[in-house]
């Protein structure tokens, strides 16, 4: 069972932005090089699935850390 300890859902002052810049507006500054190895590690899930750091968001998306 994975752990869920933030869950955020996309509105539209949001939409368009990486999954990084995401993340760097709502809990910055954020390192780079962390979020990208969370992303690798599948600590970083978009709709269910493991994110990509730059993926493109989209409203009504979710996001679990």
């Amino acid at each position: 069972m994975v752990h869920v300890e933030h869950e955020y859902e996309i509105g539209r002052e949001h939409k368009g932005l990486s999954v990084f810049d995401f993340l760097d507006s709502v809990a910055g500054p954020v390192d780079r090089k962390r979020v990208l190895s969370a992303a690798r590690r599948g600590q970083i899930v978009l709709n269910g699935e493991p994110a990509l750091a730059g993926a493109t968001l989209s409203v009504g998306d979710h996001i679990d850390l």
